[in-house]
Order: structure tokens, then C-alpha cells, then sequence
């Protein structure tokens, strides 16, 4: 039995008809490197079956305590069957680029079954008219539910499925497998009681070690409070149909931008270029606001020890995207300004300060006001207008089960005010913008991924231009014309 943290617990708290909260990660496969040539459903099902014992979290089921008087629990699905998790699915004609995405927003829309444990993947067959892959070719959309695990811990899971080599490594025969009796009413009651006599205790705690940092950064005039974000379609309530594209450039072509700018991250040339991208899209609606657009940052915590144990340990942080700049390398700089404040503002906190705060807070003051968030549908009251998620990957080929990863793509979650999700994935070489909205408030998804090109190559013209001395007149920043 293992107790959901604050975060987990709100991650299930804002889980709703038109904002399921998992997020999803799309993988697609090369099978010519296995032997043979080819990788089955079967082979798939097979292997992940051998690795069960290695991921323990994959047969845990959420149990919530009667009167949400704690955190719920992760406790061992009795009635565990892989068979409810893993499906395949085949890709409709023509097999292309496009349908997979397609197919992979329709899907990832879908809830997951609250009654089981939260994640499935599904196997997708008939990548026929891909560039660059063989027939036979497969995808593997996985999807988790953010309450079950972060994208720190999917990391750790690829990890577990994934190895240097081609040669398939000796699967062992799934062990049996003993589920831990569910919890009884007496152990809940207990556990309860004890958690909120010693919670008040700990929250006080938490309160005079974030007022101490807070304190000594205003004093040290080190801190910069943040702005309201201006509202934007992006942050109305969301429906079911979503959408998803991405775009992928060359790792070493986002490199080169930052090696020309002096004091900047890949981070921040990442969100610099999609600042650009939100800009002209905005622009293009007659609705790009006066105001900087601001993002809010997923920020890992997991410490070495953390290993393992799975879960969510983040905190965040907002950065203002200064959409209200129009020269792309002034607006890259800035971004690395305000992106070091934001890191001052949470190192002031203290890196666990905000996620060890919600911890310690009882079930119900975490549920009550996500509750009071759906009646009212103000989840977002203008704190940020998207989320960029970086997750830096290997940078040298992976093979599951002997088929080559080719590349990755990150899905994320929406919900009401919170309509638009970046994600930023980076594996052997390359470098992927990858966008999650829903078609009313991004009807146009492929005009947002344009906008992302164009963004990214007027920075790198401007970047590399000035490194070799021969900086040209910036654009206006302006939006590019529909196809």
C-alpha cells in the first residue's frame, strides 16, 4: 500500500469528462534491426509481460478512503490482467505521417478506465506510406495517468524497455505473481488519523521555511514577483476533441543557437521559439495581446535515493515567454532573463518547498478547491497562458525488443483554461516541438506547427547571422500566410 502525494492526489482531483489527466507519449518503431526483420503484436505483448516485475507500479489501482478524509492509495489490482492494458490497433489507409497523428490525438482524448490501473498502450500497425521507414513499421502510443507517474518516472520506465543493442536481451518467463491484500477499514482509519495530527505540524513548518526564503530574496532585491498572464483563447475551457502535431529540427541546430547567444540555455531557445510561434499565431487571429504570454514550467525534484519509487516529485515555475518582443534574438535574451528569475523565485521557495506544502495539506483541502475550480471553471485565474515541458533524452539509438526507436513525441494533458500544451522532446540527434490543443480552440493545429518553423528558422537566420557578424534587419515578427 502506497500513499498518493498531494500533487497525485490533485492530479485525480481535476480528472473531468473534457480534461482526462494522463499524458501520453508516442514511439515510433524501426523492426528491421530485430531478427527477422520483424516485430509482432505478440512480440510486444510478450516482452512487456517479462518486464512486469520490473515496473511494480504497473499492477497498482487507485483506492480512495471513504469521506476523502486522506490522500488515496496505490494498492495491487487483485483482478490484474495485462490483457485490459496492452491492445493494438491498425492505422487507417493510407498509413501515412498525418493519419498517425490523426489517430494518435483521437486516442489520447480518451479516458482511461478509472477502475483499473491507470495507463495502457496501444500497439499501432500499418505505418505503410511513412518516409523513411520500412513496411512493418509500428508506433506505441503509451498512455499514463499523471497522478501514476511524471515524466521523470516514464523516463525510468523507458529505461527498464529499452537498450543500446539490437540483440534482443533473454526473456525470462513472468513470474507468478502474489497481489498484497486490499487495505482494511481499521489500517485506513489509523493511517488517517495519524497523517492529520501531524500534518498541521508539518505545514507550519513548510509556511516559515518558504516565508524565511522569500523574505531574504525580497530584502536581497533578488526577486521579482510575477505578472498576470494576459487571457487568451488558449485559456478557455476545453472540450474532448484534441488535437496534436508536432515539428523536428536537428538537435545541433538548436545548439548552434544558444552557443551564439551568450548566458542562454537550450531551454530557453526552445521556449523563445515557440514564444515566437504563439506570436504569430495570435497575430494571425487579430489576438495577439499587449502583455507577455507566460508559461509555467514542470520542474523535476526527484532526488537519487527516489529511484524507482515512481510517482510524481515536481514542482513549476512561471517564465515569461515575452511574446511582446517582435526581434527574435532581443526576445531569446529576455527569455533568458526572466527564466533566471523564475529559477531565483524557486530556489527562494526552496526546490521541494511548493510540492512538500501540498503533501502536507489534508485530502480535502486539496479536493475542496478543485472542486469549487470545476462549478466555477476557473482553474487558471490568469496565472499562465501554456506549459513547456523539456524532456532531454539519450542521445544515441534505442531498441525494444530488437526494433530501433526512431524518434519520440510527448502528448500532454489540457484542461479548462489550460488549452495548449508544448512539449519539448530531444533523442539521438533530434530535437522535437511536439503541441497538444483541442479543435475549438486550435482549429488550425497545422498552422500552429507552421508557425513553430517559421519561428524557429527567422531565430536561427538571426542567431547565426550575428555570430558571423552579418546580422541582417529582423523581421516584424509577422504571422505566415495559410496554405
Amino acid at each position: 500500500m502506497h500513499q498518493l502525494n498531494g500533487l497525485e492526489t490533485l492530479w485525480f482531483a481535476l480528472e473531468g469528462s473534457n480534461q482526462p489527466m494522463h499524458f501520453a507519449t508516442l514511439r515510433v518503431y524501426d523492426p528491421s534491426t530485430a531478427p527477422g526483420g520483424k516485430v509482432t503484436f505478440n512480440d510486444t505483448f510478450k516482452f512487456i509481460e517479462s518486464k512486469l516485475d520490473k515496473i511494480p507500479i504497473y499492477r497498482r489501482k487507485l483506492f480512495k478512503p471513504p469521506m476523502t478524509l486522506d490522500h488515496p492509495f496505490w494498492i495491487d489490482d487483485e483482478d490484474f490482467d495485462l490483457k485490459n492494458h496492452i491492445k493494438n490497433i491498425a492505422l487507417p489507409a493510407p498509413g501515412d505521417l498525418k493519419q498517425l497523428f490523426k489517430l494518435s490525438g483521437q486516442m489520447h482524448s480518451q479516458p482511461l478506465d478509472p477502475s483499473l490501473p491507470p495507463w495502457e498502450w496501444w500497439v499501432i500497425e500499418g505505418l505503410e506510406k511513412i518516409e523513411g521507414l520500412p513496411k512493418g513499421s509500428f508506433a506505441i502510443l503509451s498512455k499514463s495517468h499523471h497522478a501514476f507517474i511524471d515524466g521523470g518516472s516514464d523516463f525510468e520506465i523507458e529505461n527498464i524497455l529499452h537498450g543500446h543493442s539490437p540483440e534482443p536481451a533473454t526473456t525470462e518467463p513472468p513470474t507468478e505473481w502474489s497481489p498484497k491484500k486490499k487495505p482494511n477499514r481499521l489500517e485506513l482509519f489509523t493511517v488517517g488519523a495519524v497523517n492529520n495530527i501531524m500534518k498541521p505540524f508539518m505545514l507550519t513548518n513548510d509556511l516559515l521555511n518558504i516565508g524565511k526564503g522569500v523574505g531574504k530574496a525580497v530584502l536581497g532585491r533578488k526577486l521579482v514577483l510575477p505578472k498576470r498572464a494576459p487571457r487568451t483563447r488558449f485559456n478557455r475551457p476545453v472540450s474532448r476533441n484534441w488535437v496534436f502535431g508536432f515539428h523536428t529540427v536537428k538537435l545541433a541546430e538548436i545548439k548552434s543557437i544558444k552557443n551564439a547567444i551568450e548566458g542562454v540555455t537550450v531551454t530557453d531557445v526552445a521556449m523563445s521559439i515557440i514564444s515566437g510561434a504563439m506570436r504569430r499565431y495570435l497575430d494571425d487571429k487579430g489576438e495577439l495581446p499587449d502583455k507577455s504570454l507566460i508559461t509555467i514550467n514542470p520542474v523535476s525534484v526527484r532526488e537519487k535515493k527516489e529511484k524507482g519509487t515512481y510517482g510524481n516529485q515536481l514542482s513549476a515555475m512561471t517564465v515569461l515567454l515575452r511574446s511582446d518582443i517582435a526581434d527574435p534574438l532581443k526576445r531569446l535574451r529576455a527569455v533568458g532573463d526572466a527564466s533566471v528569475n523564475a529559477k531565483e523565485r524557486l530556489d527562494a521557495i526552496g526546490l521541494r518547498g511548493l510540492t512538500d506544502f501540498a503533501n502536507h495539506l489534508p485530502g480535502a483541502a486539496v479536493i475542496l478547491p478543485v472542486w469549487l475550480a470545476k462549478v466555477t471553471k476557473t482553474f487558471n485565474p490568469d496565472l499562465y497562458n501554456t506549459t513547456v515541458s523539456s524532456i532531454p533524452g539519450p542521445q544515441k539509438p534505442l531498441y525494444m525488443n530488437g526494433a530501433q526507436l526512431v524518434n519520440t513525441y510527448g502528448l500532454g494533458f489540457l484542461y479548462d483554461g489550460h488549452g495548449l500544451f508544448n512539449g519539448v522532446n530531444s533523442y539521438n540527434g533530434k530535437f522535437t516541438f511536439c503541441v497538444t490543443s483541442c479543435r475549438d480552440i486550435m482549429p488550425d493545429p497545422e498552422f500552429y506547427v507552421q508557425c513553430i518553423q517559421d519561428s524557429f528558422d527567422e531565430l536561427k537566420a538571426a542567431a547565426l547571422g550575428q555570430a558571423s557578424g552579418k546580422a541582417g534587419k529582423p523581421s516584424k515578427g509577422k504571422s505566415p500566410k495559410k496554405q
